[in-house]
């Protein structure tokens, strides 16, 4: 079985990621908004694209990247596979790779890195072997040279360096030699050639922007998102590797690592410095708040996330930290907290269960059993357990009698239930 992997859900590294990847996918010809990011939490090195427009990409690439323009090369390849329609090209191998079905192959299991929840997200802790999820999402040599292509045509379109991406293959075209078991994910799932490398090379000895250096301001959201995701996930690492660094991203991931290692005056000494020094930045505050929410220092944390709401209104997940904050204070009204779920919801975050799941919470805590239940029937839904959810529709259906608009939606929620659970046995028999 494969080990557990992690789906990494967090403001400030979602937004940074956004932020480089969103103007590749633009030069690529995609529309941004339409491309879902997905980030796993493991050491692996990989990235792939499945189930539609869905980019995966794992924290080991980020990590193992060495500036931000081999991420871009990485990102502009995906991209690459995405325009060239490659995923329904090997629609017989893919199929059945819906998104969800994606997560159980990679056996995750949802953690909230800015969320403060081990139910953010959406992942299902199920199994699968490494070996069927490489072979599933395995590219033939032609598509991956096409991609190579698109993906170099999209960085020189930008007037930026493809050196990071020819660095970045060159580094993993050693791996080639070594017995499957021992390469890394993206070798595996993106077969390297000897061809590929010298198409690669030609393409970038003749690009006009060989010395275009990437943007600074995304070189530091890199330097930062790099910094943020090694102290998460190893702190002791990142307390030697930023040691001596007194930049803010070395004090930022100072800090982290202390907060994960359970030191929490010096985790918030480090935060409050940087806060001083960055007052408007809406992500210290975020983590600030999830410090001191992890620490049961309740009201702290609600004016550290309120803050971040305020400096960053538009992002869905502080809403959702911030609604659990108000939600933990038993006594508290929970209107205020139903808001910033429903601003979660509108803003990007309608699949996510986690929501369902605090909203049912806030109606239950009111006395809206009517609300209640019919947020536990989407939760459940967003799961794939449709007999619950049905279930759970059919109960708000009798306590939202007199609310039409509720009454239809409860309707709603058990006609798609009950498709969905059709077509889960179409597939199921199909196996067979």
């Amino acid at each position: 079985m494969a080990r557990a992997q992690n789906i990494i859900r967090d403001a400030e590294i979602e937004n940074d990621l956004r932020d480089i990847a969103d103007p590749i996918f633009r030069s690529a010809g995609l529309n941004p908004d339409q491309i879902r990011l997905i980030v796993i939490g493991d050491d692996t090195l990989n990235a792939f694209v499945a189930g539609g427009q869905n980019l995966f990409i794992y924290t080991g690439l980020i990590l193992d990247a060495k500036n931000v323009g081999e991420l871009g090369g990485v990102i502009a390849h995906e991209a690459g596979h995405m325009a060239g329609g490659h995923l329904i090209r090997m629609r017989g191998a893919m199929e059945r790779a819906s998104v969800e079905n994606i997560f159980a192959t990679l056996a995750g299991v949802a953690i909230g890195v800015g969320a403060g929840d081990s139910n953010a997200g959406v992942a299902t802790a199920l199994g699968g072997s490494q070996l069927a999820q490489r072979r599933m999402l395995m590219h033939s040599r032609t598509l991956e040279s096409s991609a190579d292509q698109s993906g170099m045509a999209t960085i020189e379109r930008m007037g930026y360096s493809l050196t990071g991406m020819y660095d970045f293959l060159e580094r993993l075209s050693g791996q080639e030699v070594l017995p499957e078991l021992q390469r890394s994910g993206y070798i595996m799932t993106h077969p390297l050639s000897r061809e590929r490398m010298q198409a690669v090379a030609a393409y970038v000895a003749k690009s006009r922007n060989k010395d275009q250096a990437w943007p600074d301001t995304w070189d530091q959201k890199f330097l930062r998102l790099q910094a943020k995701i090694l102290a998460y996930t190893q702190p002791s690492r990142a307390l030697q590797t930023y040691g001596d660094d007194t930049t803010a991203t070395g004090i930022y991931a100072r800090a982290i690592a202390h907060y994960r290692q359970g030191d929490i005056p010096k985790a918030l000494s480090g935060i409050n410095a940087l806060i001083a020094a960055e007052p408007d930045n809406a992500y210290l505050y975020d983590t600030k708040g999830q410090i001191l929410f992890e620490q049961g220092r309740n009201a702290e944390a609600i004016a550290a996330y309120r803050k971040a709401v305020e400096l960053a209104p538009d992002s869905a997940l502080i809403h959702v930290s911030l609604a659990q904050a108000l939600l933990q204070n038993q006594t508290g009204p929970t209107n205020e907290a139903v808001m910033h779920l429903q601003r979660a919801r509108q803003g990007g975050e309608r699949n996510t269960p986690l929501v369902y799941r605090w909203l049912a919470v806030a109606y239950g805590r009111s006395g809206n059993e009517g609300q209640a239940k019919l947020a536990l029937s989407e939760e459940a839904l967003l799961k794939g357990d449709y007999g619950f959810s049905i279930q759970q529709a059919e109960l708000a259906k009798k306590a939202v009698l007199r609310d039409p608009a509720a009454v239809q939606r409860a309707d709603d929620l058990i006609d798609a239930a009950k498709r969905a659970q059709r077509n889960r046995e179409k597939k199921d028999s199909s196996w067979f």
